[in-house]
């Protein structure tokens, strides 16, 4: 349902309209919350990116959508470090030499990842 409804703002409203972002990021929130992390990902950075145009990077809204981005990814790789290693596939590899995941993730919404890093 989210998703449709999420498609129809889309249509009706154009991509950049406040409601349809509200969508975008209540969907990247519900997808965070059942651990669909890759599909939440992709619409938390739409979201952030949108934001960030439209309203301005210090947007209350804008702020807020970075934040639960930041922690998505870091309960990404919590859960990733959390697996036995007999269940995480072969190919994927937790930290390379571009830094880890919540990293390069942080990154992209303009998030130095010295602020996260574990003590």
């Amino acid at each position: 349902m989210d998703r449709q409804t999420l498609v129809g703002y889309e249509k009706v409203l154009g991509p950049e309209h406040p409601d349809t972002l509200t969508s975008v990021y209540c969907l990247a929130h519900l997808l965070a919350n059942r651990q669909r992390y890759d599909n939440s990902s992709d619409l938390y950075e739409r979201a952030c990116a949108v934001y960030t145009t439209v309203l301005g990077k210090d947007h209350p809204t804008t702020r807020a959508c970075r934040k639960h981005y930041s922690e998505m990814l870091a309960l990404q790789e919590q859960d990733m470090l959390a697996r036995p290693p007999e269940i995480l596939d072969n190919s994927i590899s937790i930290h390379t030499g571009k830094g880890s995941k919540l990293s390069r993730g942080l990154a992209k919404i303009g998030i130095r990842s010295s602020k996260f890093s574990r003590q």
